[in-house]
């Protein structure tokens, strides 16, 4: 028993060239989106982390430095409130101490220890106390921890781990991204722009 065939439907050669054509034109254009993609996988994947504990990290380490030496200082152990917190020892001590949790953590304790002692230059800042002397000024705290200090203070620890943050994360993932495009063989006959595409 034969199979009848439509004879009435004519041949279009020119629209299958014009199929093929787009189907082609669609890979290339997948494949060079896959390529970007991939390349700032790293970057986006690291931006969605964000509010994760580099944020957290940056802002503690902040703030630290006025967390130990204002209260002290209130407490009446301290003459004023910039002492043994405010100094690169605790600075790098504190990064020391994250870093056994993360290296990352460490880096940006450091940045962010850093970005307080810095934002406090204006008046003294005993950068390597203990291990040289300083004449600490006596001073009532009543007359500076205001309300007007404290929202300053928050204002800054906020910017300060947003910016430290995003700024440790960026430049950590371009340097992985980096250091895996350098590796032999991380582009594999798979991928796109392999070896598998370069022969054709």
């Amino acid at each position: 028993m034969s199979r009848s065939v439509d004879l009435t439907t004519p041949i279009r050669p020119h629209r299958l060239k014009t199929e093929h054509r787009q189907q082609r034109k669609a890979q290339l254009v997948t494949g060079e989106n896959n390529t970007r993609l991939s390349g700032l996988g790293h970057v986006t994947t690291s931006l969605r982390r964000l509010l994760r504990p580099e944020l957290a990290v940056a802002a503690f380490s902040f703030i630290l430095p006025d967390l130990v030496d204002k209260t002290l200082w209130v407490l009446g152990v301290l003459p004023n409130g910039r002492n043994i917190g405010h100094t690169l020892f605790t600075v790098f001590l504190v990064g020391l101490v994250f870093s056994l949790k993360k290296r990352t953590y460490g880096l940006v304790a450091i940045l962010g220890g850093m970005a307080h002692l810095l934002s406090d230059r204006s008046a003294l800042v005993p950068w390597f106390y203990p291990f040289k002397t300083y004449d600490f000024a006596t001073s009532n705290w009543r007359d500076v921890l205001t309300l007007e200090c404290l929202g300053y203070t928050l204002l800054q620890m906020a910017l300060v781990a947003i910016v430290v943050s995003t700024a440790v994360v960026i430049v950590l993932s371009l340097y992985s991204w980096v250091r895996a495009r350098r590796t032999p063989g991380a582009t594999g006959p798979s991928q796109p722009g392999g070896s598998a595409d370069m022969e054709q």
